[in-house]
């Protein structure tokens, strides 16, 4: 609970720091915000300095979201709350900011193309300037275009350091800022002074063939250059990249009074100063909204607060409205077709789970990757049934054509003096005849694909956790949110490879030695398997053994060439394909379909529903709904998830044995020629003595002749 207490006290900031109560009129949802007094009539509150509101991240949250709260847990966010608290923080001089990645991260970013709710809610906001962030270009730079094209008009969108290639799409999304007002930056007028709004993206930001990045450093410095000549008196710059870029954009660029760090940037409860720069930041999924009150005479800061923006803060009923219209839409574009609804409880979950962690690379185990690779694996179940029957039904008519052969070799044996009886009695094939023997080997058959399979995804996919009370559909979706399947639709598509378990246990090898490098997001959680590991071997040779679950939890090594079915992401299968180069070379994986031939095209393994590519989304409801159900007839998440699986453990003692276990070809390689190197060294060292040796025995009888 300690965490919330500034929390809970910001939200009481809230309403004694504002001289004057402002509510919202309830009326036509005309796409505006109406502010009122008690009286009624339109009053603006009074203030002689220079406020800066401000967002970032906010993730596409555009509904409330529970957070845990040790035992137990908060609601935090949402749309409607945040456009009142923006409101009743509001003076005749603020400036309202948004730092960017406003777009993505729940189910709501299916509509990015069609009706485009986080911009549409913004714009009833009074944003006066919102960046472009990298996630907005997470679905395509056509579907940013199509974003900002949809809405009639947006607050002023900046671009900053943002080329555009000579590319369809990338000459769609300059045409369409253009149109619609996007800068490279913005100039407005507050408390009789000339505010200049800027923003700059770190140049790996964005991996695209539509748009790319300029020199951030340089675009500071030439934007400040601008604003100075249109005579600013204060620069506010949106440092897009992290923590560590906006310190670099205020260290190394003068002139900017204030940068706004987003991006994975965590709330900053004192400002902090580079220099002469002020840097803060809010945090992200719109838990806070950022107040800086500046001193319009000299610059100085006169306050600063995180607000939070909880449930003790009313909705606005206009936007409430709004974000109904669009929930509807989204389960109409989304869930519908899956066969549930946006806010369907699909289990009772008496505990929170623990959160990823994407502040560390510590390499841990988590409870929320158990339950998703579980459910995962449980879709191969439905696979492996349909495999199943099709391979009985093919055993069957194998079966019968080789029984006919058998019959028709019988009847065509030479007659032999018998008796009546033994005339009439039924034909006995002969068991040495190749016709018998095949049918026996067909008889003798056994389904060589494995009935249980590993359920794979990688950290940097987990964008959220499952808190007590309940687990809805949405909540299903929102863990895993980003992604596309391979025919473009929205939702993480689940796909099925075959792997040969001298690459699964690369896999386990690439999450050992390079999932703990940077910040951690390429580490990777597995259901159905299992793995030791050793720090004192060498990088790419830590894993010492891997286990596969062959049946209700029992577990047997790998076999090297024995293929194992997988179940993933299309993100992370696609990623996995690259290991190569993320391993300079030391480590790489082949995919093979269910008969062992190499796979050519991954769209053609993504697991159906319904002739539709199944998403992470439904197969975690599916898993979710086929728990045991409580006394209330509730499927209800099961206290085995309480802790973490032991799915990564590290073997601590050194031991001889160990060390060389399982030592992987290219380690192996290197102790070959380590060995051969101590071994020719210590031939050469012998030959040295021999021929030292020699010499001096030659030397010595020189000297006596």
């Amino acid at each position: 609970m300690k965490k919330y207490v500034p929390l809970l006290l910001s939200s009481v900031l809230a309403f004694t720091s504002i001289q004057s109560f402002t509510v919202f009129a309830e009326g036509e949802d005309d796409g505006n915000i109406e502010e009122i007094s008690e009286e009624g009539e339109e009053k603006a509150v009074e203030d002689t300095n220079l406020r800066i509101l401000f967002t970032s991240d906010l993730q596409d949250h555009i509904l409330q979201y529970k957070q845990a709260d040790n035992e137990e847990y908060v609601t935090l966010g949402g749309y409607s709350r945040l456009a009142n608290l923006i409101q009743l923080n509001r003076t005749e001089n603020t400036v309202l900011i948004d730092g960017g990645n406003f777009s993505t991260g729940s189910a709501f970013s299916c509509l990015n193309s069609t009706s485009a709710p986080d911009l549409s809610l913004m714009s009833m906001f009074g944003y006066d300037a919102i960046a472009l962030g990298d996630e907005e270009f997470t679905y395509g730079t056509q579907t940013l275009a199509n974003m900002i094209g949809v809405n009639e008009t947006v607050p002023t969108l900046l671009t900053g350091n943002l080329n555009y290639s000579d590319s369809e799409a990338g000459n769609a999304l300059k045409s369409t800022l253009a149109e619609k007002g996007g800068s490279t930056y913005k100039v407005v007028e507050r408390a009789g002074k000339k505010i200049g709004i800027f923003s700059v993206m770190k140049e790996q930001s964005i991996s695209s063939d539509d748009v790319s990045l300029a020199n951030a450093i340089d675009t500071a410095k030439d934007i400040v250059s601008s604003l100075n000549e249109e005579g600013c008196d204060y620069v506010i710059a949106i440092a897009h990249g992290g923590d560590a870029f906006a310190h670099e954009i205020a260290k190394s660029v003068d002139g900017i009074n204030t940068v706004i760090a987003s991006c994975d940037v965590d709330e900053k409860w004192g400002v902090e100063i580079e220099g002469e720069t002020n840097i803060v930041s809010c945090g992200e999924n719109g838990q806070y909204l950022g107040v800086l009150d500046i001193n319009k005479e000299d610059g100085s800061i006169s306050g600063y607060q995180l607000v939070a923006v909880t449930s003790e803060i009313e909705e606005n009923p206009d936007v409430a409205y709004r974000i109904n219209d669009y929930t509807n839409q989204v389960s109409s574009a989304l869930f519908d077709a899956y066969g549930v609804s946006v806010d369907k409880t699909m289990a009772a979950n008496p505990f929170n789970f623990t959160p990823v962690d994407h502040s560390t690379n510590e390499l841990l185990n988590n409870n929320t990757a158990d339950l998703i690779t579980d459910a995962y694996a449980l879709a191969y179940d439905d696979w492996y049934a349909q495999w199943y029957a099709s391979w009985k039904t093919k055993k069957k008519q194998m079966l019968k054509a080789a029984q006919s052969l058998v019959d028709k070799n019988t009847e065509e044996q030479p007659a032999e003096e018998s008796t009546e009886e033994q005339v009439e009695a039924t034909p006995t094939p002969t068991p040495d005849t190749p016709e018998y023997q095949k049918l026996e080997e067909i008889q003798n058959m056994k389904p060589t694909v494995k009935k249980r399979a590993i359920g794979l995804i990688s950290k940097k996919e987990i964008q959220s956790t499952f808190t007590k009370d309940s687990i809805s559909a949405l909540d299903a979706y929102n863990v895993v949110p980003n992604g596309t399947g391979s025919d473009g639709s929205f939702g993480e598509s689940l796909i099925l490879v075959f792997l040969k378990g001298s690459d699964v246990r690369k896999l386990c090898e690439y999450d050992v030695t390079y999932g703990r490098n940077g910040d951690g997001e390429n580490q990777l959680y597995f259901s159905g398997l299992k793995y030791t590991y050793s720090d004192y071997r060498q990088d790419n040779n830590h894993v010492e053994e891997v286990y596969v679950d062959a049946v209700n939890d029992y577990y047997v090594p790998v076999h090297n060439d024995e293929l194992y079915p997988v179940v993933t992401t299309l993100s992370t299968a696609r990623d996995l394909l690259n290991l190569s180069s993320y391993t300079d070379g030391n480590l790489n994986v082949r995919y093979y379909d269910v008969n062992g031939g190499k796979i050519q095209k991954l769209s053609a393994n993504v697991l159906t529903y319904k002739k539709k590519e199944l998403k992470s989304f439904k197969a975690i409801c599916t898993y979710l709904s086929e728990l045991e159900r409580n006394s209330d007839n509730i499927a209800e998440v099961s206290s085995s998830y309480k802790n973490a699986a032991e799915v990564k453990t590290e073997d601590t003692e050194f031991t001889l044995w160990g060390f060389f276990k399982n030592t992987t070809e290219s380690q192996l390689s290197k102790y070959i020629n380590l060995a051969s190197g101590i071994v020719a060294a210590i031939l050469g060292i012998k030959l040295l003595a021999f021929i030292i040796s020699k010499k001096k025995e030659k030397d010595e009888e020189n000297q006596d002749e």
